[in-house]
């Protein structure tokens, strides 16, 4: 490279951590190897949800992990080992599932995803042979034909045994895709890959499509993943790999002697995640630059694009097969949503000016993964018995209650309570989350909200005492962009689910949850509200 290109602008605290982390020093001339493959993950931190304790977890190795059933197949339930971490909403998600040889029946295997808890999933399921049962629950919609193949399934709410056999039950759970792809076979081990994203889930079998769904309800892979059973001995659940999909290819290469150069990411680029930049279709054994920025330039350089502002600039080479991996772990404390960008240069006497040039690569930051297994309410639950962290909007009257069944878990609900006149009355509490920490990420579509809860609409003959639920996505002027409203908590007198999950909308920088309770008759207005969730991802 020329002396401009070395010439770097001065280095910022940043990128001093991140030449750290790139490990490469001026002379050092290593990571040629070819791309790394990321290694399996360890599964033996992964926890069961076992509601009827029908199910063993044994790990053969750190890598594979096994569900055993405890009773008869016949009295086995549904129940999942379920990572613990969860996801980016953008994720490429790899596994080996199978049943072991000479294992009997012809049940349901699976793989859990976007697993926000038992009640809130999305769920891979395999049955070998069609079969028609009756697990004997409640249910809206009957249906006991359990068909042969692979569904993809919804629980949204409460989930029945019924519902999980057949895929519908009229409360939680419903078909969204299939049955497709034949039945398993007990001693066969199947490769899957999932490529999930907002709106879109892509799933193939060893190399051949199985679902390319459109889905607009579908949040993307944020969430947890889980390994699945129902009525089915010895799944073997391995080989779980993970890329979520920070990277962005952004052209803008120049060809030497054997086409364009191509440079690739992989891994999170969250704190203290390993991430590999992989080189190639280059000259081989040749000489090669690599340069890093936190800006885009975009400028005319050697017959070339130059992208990267260049902040950083690596001397490596390429090796015999004209490639060069660097792998590299991405320090922690950097915030969610920071673009980096990255490109080679490499010597080549086929190439105008003596250089091909790879194409730009932007790789965005995802933070810390931990913080987005975090409530963003405080005591969204109401266990501080109080109203700690809330505000009455129109002072009509909130408070806690801890009278049975009002309670959905723990000790104490939300309710408007014995306020006001006799007579027609509203009440609104209210919660205003500050987000705009996250606000690079948020503005470039990378953050995932969900919000999960309970509420409770109590009746009397001829009149409801109805709650609802709004969530609203806020600018920084206060402006509404989207929001998310419940409607009148139905059916009456009975706890039900509350869920939303969306891209928060460009521009967003808070977040506010209103609990709206409304009377038409008497003293009190007897709604409720628990274990209120709001997370980002």
């Amino acid at each position: 490279m020329t002396s401009s290109l070395r010439r770097s602008a001065r280095r910022s605290p940043l990128s001093r951590v991140l030449s750290a982390s790139l490990g490469v020093a001026a002379s050092s001339g290593v990571c040629l190897a070819a791309a790394l493959l990321l290694p399996a993950l360890g599964l033996t931190s992964w926890t069961k949800f076992d509601p009827d304790g029908n199910w063993n977890v044994s790990f053969p190795t750190a890598t594979s992990l096994r569900m055993t059933e405890t009773v008869s197949s016949s009295s086995v339930h549904p129940g999942w080992v379920v990572s613990d971490f969860n996801l980016a909403p953008i994720v490429t998600i790899e596994f080996d599932l199978s049943v072991s040889a000479g294992t009997s029946d012809n049940d349901f295997i699976g793989f859990g995803f976007s697993y926000l808890d038992g009640s809130h999933s999305w769920l891979l399921d395999w049955k070998k042979t069609a079969e028609s049962f009756d697990w004997g629950q409640p249910v809206a919609v009957n249906d006991d034909l359990a068909e042969q193949g692979l569904k993809i399934k919804r629980i949204n709410g409460a989930y029945t045994w019924d519902g999980l056999w057949g895929g519908q039950d009229g409360l939680g759970v419903s078909t969204i895709a299939g049955p497709t792809g034949g039945g398993w076979l007990a001693g066969t081990v199947y490769h899957f890959v999932m490529h999930l994203s907002p709106g879109h889930i892509c799933i193939m079998r060893d190399g051949v499509a199985l679902f390319d769904l459109l889905d607009p309800s579908y949040p993307g892979g944020v969430g947890a993943i889980a390994s699945y059973g129902f009525s089915q001995d010895n799944i073997d659940l391995a080989q779980v790999r993970i890329t979520p999909a920070p990277w962005i290819n952004l052209g803008l290469g120049k060809a030497g002697s054997t086409g364009v150069p191509q440079l690739s990411g992989s891994g999170t680029l969250s704190d203290n995640s390993l991430n590999v930049l992989s080189l190639v279709n280059a000259a081989s054994s040749a000489p090669a630059t690599l340069v890093f920025g936190l800006s885009a330039i975009n400028a005319p350089f050697k017959g070339g694009t130059l992208v990267p502002y260049p902040l950083l600039v690596f001397p490596l080479g390429t090796n015999a097969l004209g490639a060069a991996s660097l792998p590299f772990t991405w320090p922690a404390a950097v915030p969610a949503g920071v673009s980096i960008y990255f490109q080679y240069w490499i010597q080549d006497a086929a190439a105008t000016f003596g250089y091909s040039a790879s194409n730009g690569l932007e790789g965005v930051t995802s933070g810390s993964i931990a913080s987005s297994q975090t409530n963003l309410l405080v005591n969204g639950d109401a266990e501080t018995g109080d109203l700690t962290g809330w505000t009455d909007a129109l002072g009509h009257g909130f408070t806690v209650t801890s009278t049975l069944p009002y309670v959905n878990s723990g000790t104490f609900s939300f309710t408007p309570g014995l306020f006001g006149p006799s007579g027609a009355w509203n009440h609104e509490l209210f919660q205003t989350v500050d987000v705009s920490g996250m606000s690079a990420a948020i503005d470039a579509g990378m953050v995932t909200s969900v919000f999960l809860g309970a509420g409770r609409s109590n009746s009397i003959p001829g009149a409801v005492d109805a709650g609802s639920v709004v969530l609203e996505f806020r600018s920084m002027s206060g402006a509404v962009l989207q929001s998310y409203a419940s409607g009148t908590i139905a059916p009456y007198d009975t706890w039900r689910p509350l869920c939303d999950t969306r891209l928060m909308p460009v521009g967003t920088r808070t977040l506010r949850l209103r609990l709206l309770g409304t009377r038409t008759v008497g003293l009190s207005t007897d709604c409720f509200f628990d274990d209120l969730i709001l997370k980002a991802y």
